[in-house]
């Protein structure tokens, strides 16, 4: 137990998204950050009040170098400016006057092994469709090094490498992007929300930071190389009016909403999600009239995972086009890889 049960406010941040990702118990966050389970209750209801200024950070740290470079005026309790977790980021993008035409690019899981060329006739359809903006959900790499599930030891976790699941990300996003940006006269938006599978990299962090820290970083994905803006795993980012995040968390947990008629009964607006394999869809209508829709769709890869049962493993693939979107209102058209690879693979072979 550390001398002092204070915590910066930045390490109260940090345990409130990991208690809400639903990754750690009470009891396993005590012991990583040296306090007690019951202080890590109080501050994941809100009720702990021991927390020491961010301005207390040892000076060679890099927080407190951070820190320094934002204007007293916009710090918060929680130590940044940011929303809180949770909180939905209005990211306005003036469109068409009918509305924006947004592809959403689900669950790729792509990692070492297993075959991506789909990302190539996903590109060359984008290439032709030229949507306004393109949404990543996030868990574009599987990363199974750094899984929490495949213990070392285990048949799972025999030859993981995390150069090669950053290979395999990277390659991924090349046979996507390559088309997109051979294309005249078109620069989409593009963003990209974190998915827990992205996030393994800041949880190993957090689990052995003294080996870690400096040696591996989220900054290895290069999403801002590419061009994306990125939103933190579990950040919401409205777009024309649609909420888009890899899951959205309910409860004190944090645990995924499954179904999207209850997540349109929990945010009251149009959503999109990831993370849960195949496709629902549900609808309802605003006080105003207005049209909401949510989406749940978490599978863009041919593989098979092998946690699953043969018959679980039976499930759609596939991305989504959402056209004239606007004030959360929207007509979504699926599109499998199946009609991907009918419509581009022999046509890329002439």
């Amino acid at each position: 137990m550390r001398k002092t049960d204070k915590l910066t406010d930045l390490e109260v941040q940090r345990i409130r998204a990991l208690y809400s990702a639903g990754a750690y118990s009470t009891r396993k966050l005590g012991r990583q950050f040296g306090v007690s389970s019951q202080q890590i209750s109080n501050i994941v209801t809100g009720k702990s009040r021991k927390v020491i200024s961010s301005e207390r950070f040892a000076v060679n740290s890099r927080a407190a170098r951070i820190w320094k470079t934002i204007p007293k005026t916009e710090r918060t309790a929680t130590g940044f400016a940011a929303a809180p977790l949770g909180a939905v980021k209005d990211l306005k993008i003036k469109g068409p006057k009918g509305g924006l035409k947004i592809a959403v690019i689900t669950d790729v899981q792509g990692r070492k092994g297993v075959r991506l060329d789909h990302l190539t006739w996903c590109g060359e359809y984008l290439k032709r469709k030229k949507p306004d903006v393109i949404v990543i959900i996030g868990d574009f790499g599987d990363f199974p090094s750094l899984s929490d599930y495949d213990k070392p030891g285990t048949m799972l976790y025999e030859g993981k490498r995390y150069i090669d699941d950053l290979d395999a990300f990277h390659k991924g996003m090349a046979l996507l992007m390559n088309p997109i940006a051979k294309a005249r006269n078109y620069n989409p938006k593009l963003v990209f929300t974190m998915g827990n599978h992205e996030d393994r990299i800041d949880r190993a962090i957090n689990n052995d930071p003294n080996r870690l820290t400096g040696l591996m970083s989220l900054d290895d994905l290069e999403l801002k190389e590419h061009g994306f803006d990125v939103y933190p795993f579990l950040q919401p980012v409205k777009i024309g009016g649609v909420a888009f995040c890899h899951y959205f968390p309910s409860g004190v947990k944090g645990q995924p909403i499954s179904s999207p008629r209850i997540l349109l009964s929990k945010m009251h607006m149009s959503c999109f999600a990831g993370h849960l394999q195949g496709r629902e869809t549900a609808y309802a209508r605003r006080g105003d009239g207005q049209n909401m829709t949510a989406i749940i769709s978490g599978s863009f890869y041919q593989h098979k995972e092998p946690y699953l049962s043969p018959l679980t493993n039976i499930h759609w693939r596939g991305m989504y086009m959402l056209h004239e979107v606007r004030d959360g209102s929207f007509d979504e058209m699926a599109i499998s890889i199946e009609f991907l690879k009918r419509k581009f693979k022999e046509r890329m072979k002439t």
